[in-house]
């Protein structure tokens, strides 16, 4: 009869053997670090079928806010309003990086909870960070007032493609979207033409996708011909859409045809407000008449 000793021991070397080579794999994943073929697996450039990616064209976009202006009522609130926030309710702050901690390993497992029990979501953590370890790209940290990291977002720029890939802890959700913004804005500020997300295994995750503008059907591995380069830092980003530097009166030029057309004509407010002045001269000439019919009585 075999003891309850030996079961466990059993057990105990399977789990051993299952964990063992995920942990030699990362390991040389950190030894030999960031690659371009690494990075092109990571891409979807080494596979013989290519999946589908969720992709934005962002070219001729001036600016992510047009972009988030385009889009049904919720998510145009969301990316307009809601992020921002809950980014101030949070105070986070974003800081760019070239290389992962620990911290960011425990972000990738907390993020992997959500589809999986803890031993399974540890060695799929495993899994992801090795290919996070062999990319060249930059990493986007969002770190709380008091230092924790609540997720992170890695950046590859290839050709004119930008992919972008993103882990948060619970609780956290909102910095998915706060990424799509910046994925989209980079984007544009670097001149690419398209944004991927990548393919999406969760069926709701690849429905919000689609909510939020992006396609499944365009054939994104040609946008990533060309050269790897390393994204700008966020706090280079322009967020906030400047101001139309237009005046006034280019505006009503610009209305009306030309300069040489008529005016335009009087508001409402004007009228009332010239005929106050009106009641008011009249009512001054009136006295002074009286005035001075009073003075030649006498």
């Amino acid at each position: 009869m075999i003891g309850i000793g030996t079961i466990l021991a059993i057990v105990g070397g399977v789990t051993m053997s299952v964990y063992t080579l995920p942990l030699i794999l990362f390991a040389g994943a950190c030894f030999v670090g960031e690659t371009e073929r690494g990075s092109r697996g990571m891409l979807g450039l080494n596979s013989v079928k290519r999946k589908e990616h969720a992709t934005l064209v962002v070219k001729g976009i001036k600016h992510w806010t047009d972009w988030a202006a385009s889009l049904s009522r919720s998510p145009r609130t969301t990316l307009l309003k809601q992020v921002d926030k809950a980014r101030a309710s949070t105070g986070y702050v974003i800081e760019q990086r070239r290389s992962l901690s620990l911290s960011h390993f425990i972000v990738v497992f907390n993020h992997q909870q959500r589809y999986y029990r803890a031993p399974l979501a540890l060695l799929s953590a495993l899994f992801r960070m090795m290919p996070l370890v062999l990319s060249k790209g930059n990493i986007d940290n969002f770190v709380a007032p008091d230092g924790t990291l609540l997720g992170f977002s890695l950046v590859i720029i290839k050709g004119k493609a930008l992919r972008g890939m993103w882990f948060y802890q619970r609780q956290t959700s909102h910095i998915w979207f706060e990424c799509v913004r910046l994925h989209v804005q980079r984007a544009i500020q670097m001149e690419c033409d398209l944004v991927d997300l990548g393919p999406s295994t969760q069926e709701h995750v690849a429905a919000l996708k689609v909510k939020f503008g992006f396609s499944n059907d365009t054939p994104w591995w040609e946008a990533y011909e060309g050269n790897f380069s390393y994204p700008i830092d966020p706090t280079l980003l322009t967020m906030e859409k400047p101001k139309d530097t237009q005046t006034q009166t280019e505006a009503m030029h610009t209305s009306t045809g030309s300069r040489d057309s008529e005016p335009a004509l009087p508001s409402k407010r004007q009228l009332k407000r010239r005929a106050w002045h009106q009641r008011q001269l009249a009512e001054a000439q009136s006295k002074e008449s009286v005035k001075v019919a009073t003075t030649a009585s006498s």
